[in-house]
Parts: C-alpha cells; sequence; structure tokens
C-alpha cells in the first residue's frame, strides 16, 4: 500500500493518505478530480509502474471497477461502488507482480526458510534488474542501487513478500524540506512572503514587489531543483547513496529474514522489536502495526507456482 500511495500522491500531486477502504473514486473527487471526466487512466497506470513495477491495462481496471456489468451509474452505485477500494487495487497490483514462492531450502542438512526467501530475491532481481552486479546476503543494498527511484519497484514487490514486516524506504535529500510536495510547498512560500515585505520595506512599489517576489520564488524553485540533481549526480559519482535505509536493514541478508519471518520488523512509531509478535498493535506502544494496505497474509500464496 506504500508505493500505492506513493503513486497516487505522483498522479494528484496532493500528499493525502489512502487507507484499504477508501473508495477511489471519492478520493479522486475530494482531490478536486472528477473520476469520469477528469481522470486519466494511463497517466496513473504510468505512475503505478513507475512505483511498484506492475502494468495495469484497461483490462485491469475493467475489472476492478466492474463498470462494463452494469447498465447505468445508478446501477453502478448499488452494485459496485462499495468495491472500488484502493485495497482491492492493491491486492490486484500484488498478484500481477507473480512473485516467486518462498520455500525452505536444505542449507548443510538444516531447512533454512531464510535462504529460501534470499532465493526468491534473487529470482525479483534477476527478473527485474537483469544487468544488476550479482548479490549474496552479506551484500549491501546500496552497493547495488544507489538512488531510492531505481530501487523503489523492487522494493514494493519485497514489501508484499513479507506481508508487511519490511518497511517502506525514505531518500536523503541535500534539503529535507524539499523532499516533499508539502514541505517543499511550504519552504518557498515562507521565503517569498520574506522577500516580499522585504520589497515593501525598501519601498518598491506593489506592483514591481509583486514582480520581484515572483521572479524570486521561479528563480528559487529552479535553483533548489537544479541543487538537488547536482547533489544526486555527486552521490552517483563518489558511490555514496542517495537512500536511508530503515533501522537494522542493511544487506539482502536482513531483507530475507524479515521476508521468511525469522525476523518480525519494527514498530514505526517506537522502534519495538516485533520479533515473534502476532499481535495487530505494538506491545510497547500500542499504535497499528503497519501492514501492506490491509492485505491477507497469504496473499502471496496466490502466487505460488508462478
Amino acid at each position: 500500500m506504500a508505493a500505492l500511495h506513493r503513486a497516487v500522491v505522483d498522479y494528484t500531486g496532493q500528499a493525502r493518505g489512502i487507507g484499504y477502504r477508501y473508495r477511489i473514486d471519492v478520493y479522486l473527487r475530494d482531490s478536486n478530480i472528477d473520476y469520469f471526466n477528469d481522470f486519466d487512466l494511463e497517466e496513473f497506470a504510468d505512475a503505478i509502474k513507475k512505483q511498484t513495477g506492475v502494468h495495469l491495462d484497461k483490462t485491469d481496471w475493467s475489472y476492478l471497477i466492474g463498470e462494463r456489468f452494469c447498465q447505468s451509474p445508478d446501477e453502478w452505485e448499488v452494485r459496485f461502488a462499495e468495491l472500488f477500494i484502493f485495497g482491492r487495487l492493491a491486492e490486484l497490483i500484488a498478484v500481477r507482480m507473480k512473485l516467486p514462492a518462498i520455500e525452505a531450502i536444505k542449507i548443510l542438512g538444516q531447512s533454512s526458510t531464510t535462504a529460501g526467501a534470499f532465493q526468491a530475491i534473487q529470482k525479483v532481481l534477476n527478473e527485474a534488474c537483469p544487468d544488476l552486479d550479482q548479490i549474496a546476503p552479506s551484500t549491501l543494498v546500496v552497493k547495488r542501487f544507489s538512488v531510492v527511484r531505481d530501487l523503489m519497484p523492487v522494493w514494493a514487490k519485497f514489501q508484499v513478500m513479507s506481508q508487511g514486516r519490511l518497511p517502506s524506504l525514505q531518500s536523503t535529500r541535500l534539503i529535507k524540506a524539499v523532499s516533499g510536495p508539502t514541505g517543499g510547498s511550504l519552504c518557498i512560500a515562507v521565503l517569498v512572503l520574506v522577500f516580499f515585505f522585504l520589497f515593501k520595506v525598501v519601498a518598491i512599489s506593489l506592483v514591481a514587489s509583486l514582480f520581484a517576489t515572483f521572479a524570486f520564488a521561479v528563480a528559487l524553485a529552479w535553483f533548489l531543483y537544479l541543487l538537488e540533481k547536482l547533489f544526486e549526480k555527486y552521490q552517483r559519482a563518489t558511490g555514496r547513496s542517495v537512500i536511508r535505509m530503515p533501522k537494522d536493514i542493511n544487506t539482502f541478508g536482513d531483507v530475507a529474514r524479515l521476508i521468511s519471518g525469522e525476523r518480525g520488523g519494527w514498530c514505526t512509531n517506537c522502534d519495538y522489536d516485533l520479533t515473534g509478535s502476532n499481535r495487530k498493535t505494538c506491545p510497547e506502544c500500542g499504535s497499528a502495526i503497519w501492514s501492506v494496505g490491509g492485505i491477507p497474509g497469504d496473499l502471496t500464496n496466490m502466487n505460488k507456482g508462478s
């Protein structure tokens, strides 16, 4: 669900949360997008593919919405509207991922589910990134992926395979205030207001002040954008990662242990170690434990044999 949320933010341009049972058409309407008149399926599908590596075509979307089974919008509202939710979309994406089965394999006579999970990781990487260098359990994730957007689609698959134990990725930014739509807009807005009042203080006319402030805002936005790109190029050239890995997850072996269930993950609120806990809330702080958008825990079994 985290990857789907990023795709929705990319499409709508608004950093609003989504939920498993949120109706997609209602969410879009609240984002000032009329689903029946303004919705661009191809653009939304591109956003989903960018974040998950999964392409949903018109046939998939027709299955999800159920519109072709209805004679009128009123009939659709009665029969299918309540099923047009982000949870079903997340499930469809997970199924389309065609994840490899995770089965225990024997290592030196001992059965190991973690070894099977690592083998599944290798299959996912070989399919998604055929030119990637071979990995070992001790290989650092950031040694194979230097920029967060390159890892996002693969990580989304790992999250589904882990049934929610693997948290989302975050990118390290030179200017963290610009890392999200809300933070960046707020930062620029504050600076623009400050400079507007400064222009007024030096007795520039209102029209001149507005023009100078607009020019400053445009220049500032371009400056921050170029600075971010230069910083990214520098980190690529020096081999330094632009990825901030989640707590205690550094190697592909760490990822395999979370996928296999050997490790239980950590509470995103208080960092409590959830290994061994089957509760839906954190034993330490009571926060709801993150899951893949409420997708049932056995969903990945639907892909066995693929």
